[in-house]
């Protein structure tokens, strides 16, 4: 059994746990969770943001000031409790001086190239009587020469901790041990040393088994969340670490109380908004890029392994720290849009159509629900139908429009004659550019039947019928007529996704009369 006993364990699960929920525990929750947490003998207990960014909202964990963090402790002080701070979000002057109740731990989060800035900031949180942990994001990206001189700051200021912070999961053990032995090296003897890490690569656990076992006698802080709650792959699980800390550092922590937040609280969050390893998240790990981007890609829920892959491959090595919505959406567009002369395709769908009634089928639940009623139209306007981007058991397809690669194994029996695809695809007899579908700087404007519903109005066609064009639910099994097609969980951001369809949708519709044959949210 190892005899470094200053090791402590900080829960960060209402704060980096916050990212799955936008922090919105409720109050209640919040209060139970930190008595669990002090039941379990968590020695550090982050319970927060301190931001002025952020309006103040009753139940988040982002806080407009320590006073609001304080009611919720009370007058407890059988644990340390801490509060995270983003440099540039909370002034110096609106902290009250430590008066030995409360929050007594600040951290500072900061970008490498504020961390001069940063320190400085520190260094007056410090002569307010606070501790400081000092938590440089992305650590491995500093030189050695910048880590010199940040570690040396932290010196001169008499921080309390300086973290190794793992902020995109990429870090390999020996990432992690070169980076403790020169802290080891160059931090003074008093100076914690801390890790934190995320999950991406599923390394959390055996790179934080070897931070503590390479760093001696150092005073060390593991950062951990209980269920590994987190953005993305999420983050050490503090139950985990818990039961090793007991077997492996002789720690008394209490493990059922920890559990107990899983089942009471944590369980329900999770199958609303699940973490944990993903594809996508790894691969953000692999090119050493901010999960944001994974995620925003994995939303779009209409690439492949390889397009994901490429895309992120070409992030500019100097923006793949800071997520940039705009950037990326230049590269998915980009990545989509094949240039090809489409005109062929355009008169052979035009006299497809000529003269024809014209039923579209999107995806929805309403192809179900509204079956008859969705028969009964076929029955009486004998339409040309045409698919998007499946082929539905149930109703005779006429044509299909394919703009997503993940959908081509599923259509695979059907008649090629019969497919028009977008330029992203390759290998089909009929293709029209994907460029030419899409609105520049429009989310959402990829969208499968605004692209159809585009391409119809290029060539003349001014009106239509469409079922199963519903828009998206927060219950995730009324979202689509195949739930093998669900492929994105972050209910929080459905109903922008409704939104902004439906803003695009009434632009199409000054062009193209459309009838709605099934219920509709874009409306």
């Amino acid at each position: 059994m190892n005899n470094n006993t200053s090791i402590q364990l900080l829960d960060c699960t209402l704060r980096d746990g916050g990212y799955v929920n936008n922090w919105n525990f409720g109050k209640t929750t919040i209060i139970s969770i930190l008595a669990s947490l002090r039941e379990a003998g968590i020695n550090l207990i982050e319970v927060g943001y301190l931001s002025r960014k952020h309006p103040q909202t009753q139940g988040r964990t982002i806080f407009f000031s320590l006073q609001q963090i304080n009611d919720l402790i009370g007058d407890d002080a059988t644990v340390q409790y801490a509060a995270m701070i983003n440099f540039g979000e909370f002034a110096v002057e609106d902290l009250p001086c430590y008066n030995g109740f409360g929050v007594g731990t600040l951290r500072i989060a900061f970008h490498k190239e504020d961390f001069i800035e940063a320190l400085q900031y520190c260094e007056q949180i410090k002569r307010k009587g606070y501790h400081v942990f000092v938590q440089p994001m992305s650590t491995l990206d500093y030189s050695q020469q910048e880590l010199h001189n940040l570690l040396e700051l932290s010196n001169r200021i008499g921080v309390d901790a300086v973290y190794i912070v793992d902020s995109f999961g990429f870090m390999q053990q020996d990432d992690v041990l070169g980076l403790l032995q020169t802290y080891k090296t160059y931090l003074d003897a008093d100076v914690a040393i801390g890790f934190h890490s995320h999950n991406n690569l599923q390394l959390s656990f055996s790179n934080s088994q070897a931070f503590l076992m390479h760093a001696g006698n150092r005073k060390s802080m593991i950062d951990s969340s209980v269920f590994g709650m987190g953005r993305g792959a999420g983050n050490l699980c503090t139950e985990l670490m818990v039961k090793y800390l007991n077997e492996n550092y002789q720690k008394k922590y209490q493990l059922i109380p920890i559990l107990e937040i899983i089942d009471n609280h944590l369980n329900s969050v999770f199958i609303q908004s699940p973490w944990g390893y993903s594809l996508p998240y790894y691969a953000a790990s692999v090119h050493k890029c901010h999960p944001n981007y994974a995620t925003y890609l994995q939303n779009k829920q209409t690439l492949g392994v390889r397009q994901l892959n490429a895309i992120l491959s070409r992030i500019p090595q100097n923006k793949r720290q800071r997520f940039d919505q705009q950037l990326v959406e230049q590269l998915y567009i980009e990545e989509q849009n094949r240039e090809i002369n489409d005109a062929s395709t355009l008169q052979y769908l035009q006299s497809r159509l000529k003269a024809r009634n014209i039923l579209l089928l999107a995806p929805g639940k309403t192809l179900i629900t509204q079956a008859d009623d969705i028969h009964n139209y076929i029955s009486a306007k004998q339409p040309i139908v045409i698919a998007v981007n499946f082929t539905p058991q149930h109703f005779n397809t006429d044509l299909v429009f394919l703009t997503n690669p993940k959908r081509v194994i599923q259509i695979n029996d059907f008649d090629e004659d019969n497919i028009i695809a977008t330029s992203n695809l390759k290998n089909y007899k009929w293709r029209v550019n994907y460029g030419a579908l899409v609105e520049s700087g429009q989310t959402e404007s990829d969208n499968a039947t605004l692209m159809l519903l585009r391409l119809l109005a290029k060539i003349g066609i001014t009106q239509l019928s469409i079922a199963g064009f519903d828009g998206f639910s927060a219950d995730l099994h009324d979202n689509y007529y195949d739930e093998n097609y669900i492929n994105s969980t972050i209910t929080e951001i459905f109903e922008e996704r409704n939104k902004n369809i439906r803003m695009q949708l009434a632009l199409i519709r000054k062009h193209i009369n459309i009838q709605f044959l099934t219920p509709t949210r874009y409306v």
